[in-house]
């Protein structure tokens, strides 16, 4: 009888230290949860070390000193024991579950996602782009303006409210005073400076009409940002404001009227082409040379009336040594693009094959891009054309020279490059 009650004092001792157990777990796992880093690995390990020693204590106490089966025998307390020991390997498995899956699953993670780094936290302004195409303009500001008082600079949302503001809500100085107080930071990078400076110009030249503020932006971007490539793009904008019908023109350009074709050309015989209208007239090439100094003498920057004179003295004129002048000019500009200066030195390879037939200038011309840019694309581009110069060459045929007349002065524009930095 005595045993019977000890056994039933054991099994309620053992449901009780278990509860107990259970609720110093819970305690400790909702720390867990709360802490972070080291205490969270911590709090795990002395919940282990619970979850191992409680059941050996109980069994001890359940098999007794000096004895060899105690009061619950060998098959209860090896009964009690395998129960014991599955709860505390459920235990165990809950809590190191995560490490040890994650553990486990990295390597193969690392092959699909690129490792197990969180991702920084980012604006979110998919609500504001949906209350703009809903035509809420007002909204979607709102949004931006609640994603900006949690990344306070963030660039895309300022251009993002400043652009509806200009042009859905017509409010160009709101706009102006945002970019001007972006802008007036210290951290903010070339590329971003520029961005904002040339959006203020496009804006105060298309909604307010103001080519002198919108020039003023651009030269802004050449004091701020001296010898760099956005300081050259800024200039090579400002050759081409002049005056405001100037700009109408090279932005709303008229539809070009091509020659309409009567039938299925490259399909049957007989195809008739009927003459489009007659246009404006075409301006004679001495009177578009002459429109080109000039405007080079304005602004010696303005990479496309250089190019244009440059092809006309090689391909109307057949003065080569005057085009060669003006494409070396392009190529002593400091910062201009790599594209730029690729294309620029493919182009006067060009004209020596066309209009001189000359293998070995365009040979010298394509070398140069192999000494500018070593070990690039274009260097390879230029190595693989140099193989193909003397075909191209077989299907040219060679300039012959024009004489100039009076204005011969006036077209070689004999001022000094600016040397490449």
């Amino acid at each position: 009888m005595s045993s019977l009650l000890l056994v039933i004092a054991f099994i309620g001792l053992a449901l009780l230290g278990l509860a107990i157990y259970g609720a110093a777990v819970a305690l400790l796992l909702r720390l867990a949860d709360q802490s972070q880093g080291l205490v969270r690995i911590v709090a795990k390990l002395l919940i282990t070390l619970m979850a191992a020693a409680v059941p050996i204590l109980l069994l001890k106490w359940g098999l007794g000193k000096g004895s060899s089966a105690g009061f619950l025998g060998a098959a209860g307390a090896a009964f009690l024991g395998a129960g014991l020991l599955a709860v505390v390997g459920l235990l165990v498995s809950i809590i190191w579950a995560p490490q040890i899956g994650e553990l486990l699953a990295k390597p193969f993670e690392g092959l699909y996602f690129g490792g197990g780094q969180e991702m920084a936290p980012q604006p979110l302004y998919s609500m504001a782009e949906a209350k703009c195409k809903q035509g809420k303009y007002a909204e979607a500001i709102s949004q931006i303006a609640l994603q900006l008082e949690k990344f306070p600079g963030d660039f895309r949302g300022v251009m993002m409210a400043a652009q509806i503001q200009v042009e859905h809500l017509g409010d160009l100085p709101a706009a102006t005073q945002a970019l001007e107080q972006f802008i007036s930071k210290p951290e903010q990078s070339p590329s971003n400076l520029a961005y904002a400076l040339n959006r203020l110009s496009d804006w105060h030249a298309k909604y307010a009409q103001d080519l002198g503020a919108a020039q003023r932006y651009l030269e802004r971007i050449v004091e701020m940002l001296p010898d760099s490539s956005e300081a050259h793009a800024a200039r090579q904008r400002i050759a081409h404001f002049g005056n405001f019908e100037n700009y109408q023109a090279a932005n709303d350009r008229t539809p070009i009227a091509l020659p309409h074709i009567v039938g299925y050309p490259g399909l049957r015989p007989g195809v008739r082409v009927v003459e489009a209208p007659a246009g404006s007239p075409v301006e004679a090439p001495e009177v578009v040379t002459e429109r080109l100094v000039t405007q080079l003498e304005h602004y010696p920057d303005d990479n496309e009336a250089r190019e244009q004179l440059a092809l006309l003295y090689a391909r109307h004129f057949h003065r080569l040594d005057l085009a060669q002048e003006q494409i070396e000019q392009l190529l002593a500009q400091p910062k201009a693009p790599q594209r730029e200066l690729v294309r620029w030195l493919n182009m006067l390879a060009d004209l020596w094959i066309q209009e001189a037939n000359d293998v070995e200038g365009a040979k010298a011309a394509l070398e140069r891009v192999a000494q500018m840019f070593p070990n690039s694309a274009a260097a390879e581009n230029a190595s693989r054309r140099l193989q193909t110069l003397r075909l191209e060459a077989r299907v040219n045929q060679t300039g012959q020279t024009f004489k100039l007349g009076s204005y011969e002065q006036r077209l070689g524009l004999n001022s000094k490059p600016r040397e490449r930095q």
